[in-house]
């Protein structure tokens, strides 16, 4: 019995310990949000602009024109998505080194979340952000809305389903 006592003690000792040292391990990586930093990453090409603000600016016109030249155009078409606005939740990590990782997408079909996925994994690597001097760890997200349109299958397709129902509803009134 005293054994089985001392069993458990070393059980729950081992794991209190490798607790403490996982509660470690994260604090020393904290992330950090974009709003947060001294100097914000600068994406290639945006070396240049000296006030925050310009190189907010020129860090979001990068990714915009990253996305335009990267993602597949013709996706939208192939998933049959309804017509109207969906909107779609980007969120990525800078490191300390300034390479992203850590991509989170949440997208109304799974192709399109795996597009976006491939995409912001593209991205080039990028001066870190900096807080106190230091190079950080920094959270970038980002929401956009795509503008679904009808596609030529699909609005044949409506216009007979309208037709049946039309001629349908006629033959009730009869």
């Amino acid at each position: 019995m005293i054994k089985l006592k001392y069993l458990i003690l070393f059980f729950v000792i081992i794991s209190l310990s490798f607790n403490a040292q996982e509660k470690e391990i994260t604090t020393e990586s904290k992330v950090i949000s974009f709003k947060e930093v001294d100097e914000i990453p600068v994406f290639p090409k945006c070396e240049n602009k000296v006030l925050k603000e310009e190189k907010v600016k020129c860090f979001n016109r990068g990714i915009q024109k990253h996305f335009a030249m990267r993602f597949d155009p013709n996706l939208l078409s192939s998933l049959n998505l309804e017509p109207g606005k969906k909107r779609i939740f980007l969120g990525f990590r800078i490191d300390e080194k300034g390479i992203v990782d850590n991509i989170r997408v949440r997208a109304p079909h799974l192709k399109l979340e795996k597009e976006c996925k491939k995409v912001l994994s593209s991205l080039p690597k990028m001066i870190p952000a900096k807080l106190n001097g230091k190079p950080t760890a920094t959270l970038y997200t980002f929401p956009f809305t795509l503008n679904i349109t009808e596609t030529e299958a699909q609005k044949k397709a409506r216009l007979r389903k309208e037709k049946r129902e039309k001629k349908r509803l006629e033959k009730s009134k009869i």
